[in-house]
């Protein structure tokens, strides 16, 4: 078995404090056509990715816009939050820094949009780390499914077992782990009411990149099996 070890993360609210910037900007765009999104809302858009949240919007409220016009005012108003973001989450750079100095291949499987993600990592100045970033979006499915975890590995040239994911839902957790992948949750403030549910998923949990929270993670050092 290779030696060679892949981390596949997440964004939103797992490298960075941006899942507020879509409850924002849904609110806002709904509100001005006379809407508030509530509980149901949020759980159901929790797992899709952003064409889909899209479509679930239209066929909701039913508003009087084209889904061009609708993502127009959405991605404009997220656009503006996510640039102004000026750090990651605490430790996760100088983590990055460390995986891809000890030999750890990155990829990054998202439900961001890339013109938003690129902006975000570029501006971050983390852009270069990653070897290869998949976007739901144009993947085609959500992360419900194994399988945008599967082709980030396999871009990677690395088989799943060597894999670890870190991810902020319970969900896509899930996934990663029905991909034969090890999981990292991140606890993230956003999603606290899930966060026993993450917990329970996960095969770690973290709630930031310190060593001190890093340092029992099985990243570095060759991996076999995971860890009972």
């Amino acid at each position: 078995m290779t030696n060679q070890q892949g981390a596949i993360f997440d964004l939103d609210g797992t490298l960075i404090d941006s899942l507020w910037i879509w409850e924002k900007a849904d609110g806002e765009v709904l509100k001005k056509h006379g809407f508030w999104p509530d509980e149901a809302y949020f759980e159901a858009v929790r797992h899709r990715n952003y064409g889909q949240c899209l479509d679930y919007i239209l066929e909701r409220y039913q508003l009087p816009l084209s889904r061009e016009a609708l993502s127009e005012e959405i991605y404009e108003l997220a656009f503006q939050e996510y640039d102004a973001i000026d750090h990651l989450k605490p430790g996760a750079k100088e983590y990055l820094h460390q995986l891809k100095e000890a030999g750890v291949h990155l990829a990054m499987a998202t439900a961001c949009l890339r013109p938003i993600c690129e902006r975000v990592l570029q501006n971050l100045e983390v852009f270069s780390l990653f070897e290869t970033i998949l976007y739901s979006d144009e993947f085609g499915k959500n992360k419900t499914e194994p399988d945008i975890y599967l082709a980030a590995a396999q871009k990677l040239g690395l088989p799943p077992e060597q894999m670890v994911v870190f991810e902020d839902v319970d969900q896509a957790v899930r996934s990663a782990k029905r991909a034969g992948m090890i999981t990292v949750g991140v606890g993230d403030p956003f999603w606290e009411k899930y966060d026993d549910a993450l917990r329970v998923q996960a095969d770690y949990y973290i709630t930031d990149f310190w060593p001190q929270s890093t340092g029992g993670l099985p990243l570095g050092k060759p991996v076999a099996e995971k860890e009972a």
